[in-house]
């Protein structure tokens, strides 16, 4: 006999003393599993926009031409190109006049305004996330003030649509199916959840994929540039030495992405505004078994004594490959993280026991243990030293708490991660078969970012009234040293 119940966790992490914290060693990530009774999930079913009919034709057939509105030639549209005048777009055959949408576009005006005056599709091919979201459709059509003159149109087109063209003909193809796709271009795909608690580090397969841009091209060089920090002039080193010159370093360490379960954080705004992003639910989060050199190891061997004050209240800057056009990727980690003797910065150069996948940064990326994902950047092409954090918009503007009343320039830059934990099986809305002691097993996973440890998980089938602890499985290779 079952009933029908909802289930809680709840955890405790491990306060590191002895000056750890930010700068000591990464606690690596828990796998969690509890026996519990009595319990069938329940969730209700959800129809989203782009479930209905309807509004799929809506947003295959936005940017054609609509009739009984004004036809404009390109000529006219380019006039409306600046901020302070009015400013228009096209996309396809739409003409759209977006002068008072400029501020409030999520990837600043900046962005926006690259596209004044003319079409938006070629910056869309880029973000597609635009292309997948009948929200942004729906948004834009309501800014349409005419269609584009079908000549200029086909002038403008004739030649966009070759191969060679794709910003993306970089990006892999055999991705695996089981990966759960939230945006195809740039790619954005989550583990599967209930694959997550299958092993201790995720498969590089089914690591999740959080890009910004397309997949760069492969480098000409395979080559790490050092710069700041005291150095005359830049030092260039290459990966085969990273492989060469330097003791080689194992490191198990979760990456996560800042907005891991930003789905079901909007489900608990209650008419609130939802906040912005991909809806990622609890599988933008992985572990992998990193090797490279320490990058303090690599930073000595090429700066000698860094100065101190970039060593002790500087930032190390990461710029990957992938970019724009206009920028590239960077962020930064305050210096203290990389210097630190109980550190583990590494320069990755094999996932998982094989070199990196295309996907999560060939031929280097750097891995930042117990930091967010965004800071532990891909592709990487640029190491410098300095005594201000990033420049970069992902630094600066992005990946930032903002509470009601601050703004993004008040904000400190996100690094370590909050406690979390999700139940991975069953999934959510399961029915469950128990076995002849009225049990079944649960699984998931408990993360602490900045070197806190895991220290208990406690489940729960009626609502808090009554607990189960879980049995966590940690790194089979962890000494049982923390610090």
């Amino acid at each position: 006999m079952s009933s029908e119940r909802h289930f809680n966790l709840f955890f405790k992490r491990e306060e590191m003393n002895g000056g750890h914290g930010a700068n000591g060693t990464f606690c690596k990530s828990v796998l969690l599993a509890a026996a519990a009774a009595a319990l069938v999930a329940s969730s209700g079913a959800e129809t989203s926009l782009c479930d209905e009919p309807q509004q799929q034709q809506f947003h295959r057939d936005f940017g054609n031409p609509v009739k009984g509105l004004k036809t404009y030639k390109a000529e006219e549209v380019r006039k409306h190109n600046a901020e302070g005048q009015s400013v228009w777009v096209t996309y396809k055959e739409g003409v759209y006049d977006i002068t008072n949408f400029v501020n409030e576009h999520p990837g600043g005006k900046e962005k926006i305004l690259m596209a004044a005056g003319g079409a938006v599709d070629d910056f869309w091919k880029l973000y597609r996330q635009h292309l997948q979201l009948p929200e942004i459709s729906h948004m834009l059509e309501e800014m349409r003030i005419g269609n584009l003159d079908p000549e200029d149109y086909a002038n403008a087109h004739r030649h966009s649509d070759k191969k060679e063209d794709d910003p993306f003909k970089f990006d892999p193809e055999d991705r695996h199916p089981a990966l759960q796709f939230r945006s195809q271009q740039p790619c954005n795909a989550e583990s599967p959840p209930e694959l997550l608690v299958d092993a201790f580090d995720t498969p590089s397969s089914l690591f999740f994929v959080r890009n910004h841009f397309p997949v760069p091209p492969p480098p000409e060089r395979e080559v790490v540039r050092f710069e700041g920090g005291g150095l005359a002039k830049p030092v260039e080193i290459t990966v085969e030495e990273l492989k060469s010159k330097f003791e080689q370093h194992t490191v198990h360490a979760v990456i996560q992405c800042a907005g891991n379960r930003r789905s079901e954080f909007n489900k608990q705004l209650e008419g609130k505004p939802p906040v912005k992003g991909l809806s990622w639910t609890l599988g933008a989060i992985s572990n992998g078994c990193w090797r490279g050199p320490l990058l303090r190891d690599v930073v000595e061997y090429i700066y000698g004594d860094v100065p101190e004050d970039i060593a002790t209240s500087g930032h190390v800057h990461f710029w990957g490959r992938d970019g724009d056009g206009e920028s590239n990727y960077g962020a930064s980690v305050p210096a203290g993280k990389v210097f630190s003797k109980t550190g583990d910065v590494i320069l990755a150069l094999e996932m998982n026991g094989e070199p990196l996948s295309v996907d999560h940064g060939w031929p280097v990326r750097v891995v930042v243990p117990g930091t967010a994902g965004a800071r532990n950047v891909k592709w990487l092409s640029r190491i410098s030293l300095e005594k201000e954090e990033s420049p970069s918009f992902w630094q600066r503007n992005d990946y930032k708490f903002l509470q009601e009343h601050t703004d993004a320039e008040e904000a400190q830059a996100l690094q370590t991660m909050p406690v979390t934990s999700a139940i991975c099986h069953p999934k959510d809305g399961a029915t469950v078969q128990l076995d002849e002691h009225g049990e079944f097993v649960c699984k998931g996973y408990a993360y602490s970012g900045g070197g806190r440890r895991i220290k208990e998980v406690d489940v729960s089938v009626d609502g808090g009234t009554t607990w189960s602890s879980a049995v966590l499985e940690e790194d089979p290779d962890d000494t049982g040293e923390w610090g």
